[in-house]
């Protein structure tokens, strides 16, 4: 997962030098302390869940990452963001019980959460995000997620770098 992460994030800088705004600053953040998965673990215990292997994985290697999602303007909460920005989740009950495990959002509408009616015999989840429209995109579980996000950077990559060839020299 530390692979896919930081490979998302380097292709991300990359294609930062092909667009007018702000250069790509998405990094790793430090690893999620004990004292947060554990109110981590007592929020969503509270509520009936817990946070799929996958996604305790990407906190135990960063503990969220700011502006992860650059063009749809979505950053991955930390644990402490997830609990504390619970209450005003509630503006997405309209999409529940995606309302219920956020983890993802920014300044948008666009938001990033765990599907529970979905949890798995392994207790993986599948992740939806919700765009401005109310239109969603499923990712099999957080893993696929992230895997996807890699893919879509790379693909980026390929076209920005073929069209930066055809350029005529200046």
């Amino acid at each position: 997962m530390r692979n896919t992460l930081v490979e998302t994030l380097e292709l991300q800088s990359k294609n930062a030098q092909f667009r007018k705004r702000r250069p790509a600053d998405a990094h790793l953040s430090p690893p999620v302390s004990e004292e947060e998965l554990r109110a981590l673990d007592t929020h969503l215990a509270s509520q009936g869940l817990s946070a799929p292997p996958s996604y305790r994985q990407f906190l135990l290697i960063s503990n969220g990452i700011a502006d992860y999602m650059q063009l749809s303007r979505l950053s991955l909460r930390s644990a402490r963001q997830v609990v504390e920005e619970y209450e005003s989740d509630e503006e997405y009950e309209d999409f529940a019980p995606l309302h219920e495990f956020v983890i993802s959002t920014g300044n948008t509408s666009d938001f990033l959460a765990f599907d529970r009616r979905t949890l798995t015999s392994d207790g993986e989840m599948a992740v939806v995000l919700v765009n401005g429209r109310g239109e969603t995109t499923d990712y099999a579980n957080f893993c696929t997620f992230l895997s996807e996000q890699r893919t879509f950077q790379s693909d980026v990559w390929e076209v920005n770098s073929a069209d930066r060839d055809n350029l005529p020299d200046n």
